[in-house]
């Protein structure tokens, strides 16, 4: 399952952010797998480390997320914000 999740894109490294104003948010897809074997304690904390993993692409735009990934269609159909 992938899921579009809403990042804040503020925890970027860049010079003087914490100047400037407007929305940094950002929409990266969320990639979720369930392997039968494990428990539920064990899948949420893979969920939450593949989350933060995620705040290394906050940068990056969707468009630029879907070429890297070679597909030619929507990434999700659903958004958590």
């Amino acid at each position: 399952v992938i899921l579009g999740l809403t990042v804040s894109g503020r925890n970027i490294d860049l010079p003087g952010i914490e100047d400037m104003v407007g929305l940094f948010i950002n929409t990266l897809p969320l990639r979720i797998t369930f392997k039968p074997q494990e428990t539920l304690l064990t899948f949420l904390k893979r969920l939450q480390e593949t989350t933060q993993k995620l705040n290394d692409y906050t940068y990056a735009s969707l468009a630029q997320i879907q070429s890297w990934s070679g597909i030619n269609q929507s990434l999700f159909d659903v958004l958590f914000v």
